[in-house]
């Protein structure tokens, strides 16, 4: 677990970030996650090339709006009124603020879980239609909300983290050569 000081330097600086691609690590050069969270906001997740026609859509990711309203809420509602910023400070600094007024066990625990929360909301998942090697499930068949049944392929591939992951036997590999050497095996 990174410490409260690490935490909020991502939060709020441009800093290294790892990505691991075909085994090699990569350093790159990241934006602020706050930055990152506002760039995702108007991004319009529904909507890419090809399929033609209207797609109803959100103006906006709902996903990376709900984490940065559940920041400020938290920072509304952890601070007496006394230890608030004022109502147009700029987020970094009511963060800042707010995480030097809370205890720091909390605080770092609540911003790690911001942080994965916000460098999720990037991950691609690509389902894969083979049987998994292990157990030789294709599909897997899951209970909606509604009550209803949902079929969908059993294997994902999670593209930032290189992994692939059987959703009936919850089989995982790990390394894009861990995979294609499984996925070979069967074929």
């Amino acid at each position: 677990m990174l410490s409260l000081d690490s935490l909020l330097h991502e939060f709020t600086n441009d800093h290294l970030s790892t990505h691991t691609w075909h085994g090699t690590t990569l350093y790159i050069r990241a934006l602020p996650l706050l930055q990152q969270l506002e760039h995702a906001i108007t991004e319009r997740p529904n909507s890419g090339p090809g399929g033609g026609g209207f797609k109803s859509t959100s103006p906006c990711n709902d996903h990376a709006l709900l984490i940065k309203a559940a920041i400020e809420h938290q920072i509304r509602y952890d601070l007496p009124a006394t230890h608030q910023l004022p109502k147009g400070a700029p987020l970094p600094s009511r963060l800042i603020n707010w995480a030097h007024h809370v205890d720091t066990d909390y605080a770092t625990t609540k911003l790690t879980g911001w942080r994965d929360a916000i460098k999720a909301l990037d991950e691609t998942i690509v389902p894969l239609r083979v049987p998994c090697p292990n157990c030789g499930a294709e599909w897997v068949v899951t209970e909606t909300s509604e009550g209803g049944q949902r079929v969908a392929e059993a294997i994902h591939f999670h593209l930032r983290a290189e992994t692939a992951i059987c959703a009936a036997c919850k089989t995982t590999w790990h390394g894009i050569d861990t995979i294609r050497t499984a996925l070979i095996a069967i074929t």
